[in-house]
């Protein structure tokens, strides 16, 4: 019996389409087609998957905030190194600041001469290595060393 109605309803769903939805409906009428064991267990393994998910974006957020921790804490000690360094030289400009005008010409005026003395000294030099560089040129070249030939 039940294999002639599963035909005949088998026939009125390829006949009219909308009777498919009412002849499951017909057979359960919740909508479910599997048993409540069944869906027990896959409900609950559905809450156990999205757990170890929830579990994962957990942790990676976790280390997302400790990244950002360490990189907090660096920038910090660096302020506070850049902090030093600008108490610092801060001491170093008020110290200039009250050396007074005298003593500042003065150190000025010992500094200029050798100023001047190392420029001179830095002519001297390119010209003496432009007069030995052109006399080891001629030299070699009477030699018939190196060079065209």
């Amino acid at each position: 019996m039940n294999f002639a109605v599963e035909i005949i309803m088998l026939v009125l769903g390829f006949a009219f389409p909308g009777v498919n939805f009412v002849i499951d409906r017909l057979r359960d009428p919740r909508g479910h087609s599997q048993s409540y064991a069944a869906r027990l267990s896959q409900l609950t393994q559905k809450l156990v998957d999205s757990t170890r998910e929830v579990d994962r974006i957990f942790e990676e957020l976790a280390s997302v905030a400790k990244e950002r921790q360490e990189r907090v804490a660096e920038m910090e000690r660096q302020l506070q190194m850049l902090e030093q360094v600008e108490m610092e030289r801060t001491e170093r400009i008020e110290a200039l600041r009250r050396v007074d005008e005298q003593t500042a010409r003065h150190i000025l005026s010992l500094i200029e001469p050798s100023e001047k003395r190392n420029a001179r000294r830095d002519y001297m030099l390119f010209a003496a290595g432009i007069i030995v560089s052109a006399g080891l040129s001629i030299l070699l070249a009477a030699l018939g060393v190196g060079g065209n030939r």
